[in-house]
């Protein structure tokens, strides 16, 4: 059986959970995804950088309907964790991969990170800017010469955004950053820690 057909069997597979990954799927197993409610978390460049080998078809999962958030897993197979960078790989790995470049387009790939990636954590309050969502938002340098001149939003984000755009960043209603940096927190002091305890964990593994 295929992993996927096994766990239907075992009745693991239902509406809370989150498969991520899922690089190695055959058609049917992403129709059974869709039909059980999994939602499915896209890691592309994890993939890529672990090199998993099978690209996960987002083309099938979006027509049947599969709920599919973006993801950039561990930094250990990541290292900048940045979901801007996330979102411009997963568009133009898939197009790439199906020789189509009407694969994968922008505000699919938006959607992925925004509003599908809450709907796939079970949050209907996040991932959109709307009367009564929680308020969450990212504020970008519209001055950055990445997104100038501002013609397409959407694509201008996906393809074209940075993590180092963010202005400010505001997080169920309170600033978090501002200016380009985190409030509250000594990033000074803290650099100087990782620097301190990674040595030190370096010198105790060898």
């Amino acid at each position: 059986m295929r992993p996927v057909e096994y766990l239907d069997g075992i009745g693991f597979l239902c509406e809370r959970v989150i498969a991520a990954h899922c690089v190695w799927l055959t058609r049917r197993e992403v129709s059974l995804m869709a039909k059980k409610d999994v939602k499915v978390a896209h890691n592309p460049i994890s993939n890529m950088k672990l090199a998993s080998g099978g690209v996960m078809p987002l083309p099938e999962m979006l027509e049947d309907g599969v709920t599919v958030g973006l993801g950039t897993d561990g930094a250990a197979s990541n290292n900048n964790l940045d979901m801007f960078e996330e979102m411009k790989v997963a568009a133009i790995l898939h197009k790439a991969h199906r020789w189509d470049p009407r694969v994968a387009n922008a505000q699919e790939v938006f959607d992925m990170a925004t509003l599908k990636g809450a709907l796939a954590l079970g949050r209907t309050d996040l991932g959109s800017i709307e009367v009564g969502k929680t308020a969450d938002l990212v504020i970008l340098n519209e001055k950055s010469v990445r997104l100038r001149p501002l013609h397409n939003v959407i694509s201008h984000l996906v393809y074209s955004a940075q993590g180092s755009d963010v202005w400010s960043t505001i997080v169920n209603g309170r600033l978090t950053v501002f200016n380009g940096r985190v409030l509250g927190v000594d990033e000074e002091e803290v650099l100087l820690k990782v620097e301190e305890r990674i040595t030190r964990l370096l010198d105790n593994s060898s």
